[in-house]
Protein backbone atom coordinates (compact mmCIF):
# COMPACT_ATOMS: atom_id res chain seq x y z
CA UNK A 1 0.00 0.00 0.00
CA UNK A 2 1.31 3.77 -0.76
CA UNK A 3 0.47 6.32 1.25
CA UNK A 4 0.46 9.69 -0.06
CA UNK A 5 0.77 12.70 2.34
CA UNK A 6 1.38 15.94 1.67
CA UNK A 7 4.73 17.63 2.75
CA UNK A 8 5.42 17.47 6.52
CA UNK A 9 8.47 17.42 8.59
CA UNK A 10 9.88 14.11 9.42
CA UNK A 11 8.21 13.68 12.55
CA UNK A 12 4.89 14.92 11.59
CA UNK A 13 4.85 12.91 8.51
CA UNK A 14 5.74 9.77 10.34
CA UNK A 15 2.76 10.37 12.96
CA UNK A 16 0.81 10.95 9.87
CA UNK A 17 1.97 7.47 8.36
CA UNK A 18 1.54 5.43 11.29
CA UNK A 19 -1.92 7.16 11.71
CA UNK A 20 -3.25 5.88 8.70
CA UNK A 21 -1.87 2.47 8.49
CA UNK A 22 -3.76 2.40 11.36
CA UNK A 23 -6.71 3.52 9.82
CA UNK A 24 -6.86 3.20 6.02
CA UNK A 25 -10.17 5.20 5.70
CA UNK A 26 -12.74 6.78 6.83
CA UNK A 27 -15.21 4.58 7.32
CA UNK A 28 -13.34 2.51 9.94
CA UNK A 29 -12.96 5.34 12.20
CA UNK A 30 -15.58 6.12 15.12
CA UNK A 31 -14.19 8.68 17.33
CA UNK A 32 -14.74 11.93 17.01
CA UNK A 33 -10.34 13.14 17.68
CA UNK A 34 -9.43 10.53 15.24
CA UNK A 35 -11.93 11.86 12.61
CA UNK A 36 -10.80 15.03 12.80
CA UNK A 37 -6.97 13.70 12.74
CA UNK A 38 -7.37 11.65 9.76
CA UNK A 39 -9.05 14.63 7.99
CA UNK A 40 -6.05 16.96 9.13
CA UNK A 41 -3.34 14.42 8.11
CA UNK A 42 -4.99 14.19 4.68
CA UNK A 43 -5.16 17.56 4.42
CA UNK A 44 -1.42 18.32 5.46
CA UNK A 45 -2.23 20.97 8.06
CA UNK A 46 -0.66 21.52 11.14
CA UNK A 47 -2.90 21.66 14.41
CA UNK A 48 -1.89 25.13 14.62
CA UNK A 49 -3.04 25.87 10.99
CA UNK A 50 -6.49 24.36 12.02
CA UNK A 51 -6.73 25.97 15.19
CA UNK A 52 -5.53 29.24 13.58
CA UNK A 53 -8.92 28.53 10.77
CA UNK A 54 -11.00 28.13 13.70
CA UNK A 55 -9.68 31.28 15.55
CA UNK A 56 -8.76 29.48 18.59
CA UNK A 57 -5.54 29.01 20.74
CA UNK A 58 -3.54 25.66 19.18
CA UNK A 59 -4.01 24.12 22.82
CA UNK A 60 -7.69 24.68 22.05
CA UNK A 61 -7.74 22.58 18.98
CA UNK A 62 -5.20 19.93 20.18
CA UNK A 63 -7.80 19.23 22.83
CA UNK A 64 -10.16 18.52 20.03
CA UNK A 65 -7.88 15.76 18.90
CA UNK A 66 -7.35 14.11 22.17
CA UNK A 67 -8.97 10.30 22.97
CA UNK A 68 -10.53 11.73 26.31
CA UNK A 69 -12.18 14.88 24.45
CA UNK A 70 -16.14 14.04 24.12
CA UNK A 71 -17.08 17.48 22.55
CA UNK A 72 -16.41 19.47 19.87
CA UNK A 73 -18.46 23.30 19.63
CA UNK A 74 -21.10 23.47 16.84
CA UNK A 75 -19.79 25.98 15.39
CA UNK A 76 -15.86 24.56 14.92
CA UNK A 77 -17.33 21.60 13.50
CA UNK A 78 -19.19 24.14 11.07
CA UNK A 79 -16.40 25.81 9.86
CA UNK A 80 -14.06 22.26 9.61
CA UNK A 81 -16.86 21.34 7.73
CA UNK A 82 -16.24 24.02 5.68
CA UNK A 83 -12.75 23.49 5.79
CA UNK A 84 -12.50 19.76 4.94
CA UNK A 85 -15.45 19.72 2.04
CA UNK A 86 -16.93 16.94 4.42
CA UNK A 87 -20.80 16.77 6.15
CA UNK A 88 -20.74 17.18 9.88
CA UNK A 89 -21.12 13.30 10.22
CA UNK A 90 -17.93 12.63 8.81
CA UNK A 91 -15.95 14.79 11.16
CA UNK A 92 -17.79 14.09 14.16
CA UNK A 93 -19.35 11.13 16.86
CA UNK A 94 -23.16 10.62 17.34
CA UNK A 95 -22.50 12.60 20.66
CA UNK A 96 -21.91 15.81 18.51
CA UNK A 97 -24.02 14.85 15.80
CA UNK A 98 -26.66 15.46 18.23
CA UNK A 99 -25.59 18.92 19.84
CA UNK A 100 -24.64 20.04 16.38
CA UNK A 101 -27.87 18.93 15.00
CA UNK A 102 -29.86 21.11 17.59
CA UNK A 103 -30.01 19.43 21.05
CA UNK A 104 -33.09 21.49 21.86
CA UNK A 105 -35.20 21.00 19.17
CA UNK A 106 -34.52 17.26 19.30
CA UNK A 107 -35.61 16.55 23.03
CA UNK A 108 -38.60 18.58 22.76
CA UNK A 109 -39.52 16.03 19.55
CA UNK A 110 -38.71 13.14 21.82
CA UNK A 111 -40.84 14.72 24.66
CA UNK A 112 -43.51 15.56 22.15
CA UNK A 113 -43.11 11.88 20.72
CA UNK A 114 -43.36 10.08 24.30
CA UNK A 115 -46.78 12.58 24.73
CA UNK A 116 -45.17 14.00 27.77
CA UNK A 117 -45.36 17.67 29.71
CA UNK A 118 -42.24 19.08 30.51
CA UNK A 119 -42.58 18.18 34.39
CA UNK A 120 -42.93 14.76 33.78
CA UNK A 121 -40.35 13.99 31.36
CA UNK A 122 -37.86 15.86 33.32
CA UNK A 123 -38.95 13.35 35.75
CA UNK A 124 -38.61 10.04 33.44
CA UNK A 125 -35.23 11.65 33.00
CA UNK A 126 -33.77 12.55 36.57
CA UNK A 127 -33.95 16.14 36.05
CA UNK A 128 -35.76 19.11 37.22
CA UNK A 129 -37.99 20.84 34.70
CA UNK A 130 -35.82 23.67 34.59
CA UNK A 131 -32.38 21.89 33.31
CA UNK A 132 -34.91 20.16 30.67
CA UNK A 133 -35.96 23.49 29.97
CA UNK A 134 -32.28 25.05 29.64
CA UNK A 135 -31.73 21.74 27.31
CA UNK A 136 -34.45 22.28 25.17
CA UNK A 137 -33.41 26.19 24.63
CA UNK A 138 -30.14 25.17 24.20
CA UNK A 139 -29.10 27.29 27.09
CA UNK A 140 -27.07 24.69 28.46
CA UNK A 141 -25.31 21.52 26.68
CA UNK A 142 -26.40 17.64 27.68
CA UNK A 143 -23.62 16.24 29.05
CA UNK A 144 -22.65 13.27 27.37
CA UNK A 145 -23.27 10.38 29.53
CA UNK A 146 -26.91 12.07 29.94
CA UNK A 147 -27.28 11.28 26.02
CA UNK A 148 -26.16 8.05 25.91
CA UNK A 149 -28.16 7.02 28.58
CA UNK A 150 -31.53 8.68 27.15
CA UNK A 151 -31.14 9.84 23.24
CA UNK A 152 -28.38 7.83 21.97
CA UNK A 153 -29.94 5.76 19.18
CA UNK A 154 -29.55 2.20 20.09
CA UNK A 155 -30.59 2.99 23.79
CA UNK A 156 -33.44 5.36 23.20
CA UNK A 157 -37.14 4.04 23.79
Amino acid sequence: MVLHLPLLSMKKHNDAVKFNLQFTSLDKIESMPDKLRWHRYHKGLYQFEVAEYLGVERQTYSGYEEPDRDFCPPEHIAKLTELYGVPAEDLTDEYNLFIYRGQGKQVIAKRKELGLTREEYAAQLGTSSGNLKKWERDEVRMVKRTWERYFREDNSG
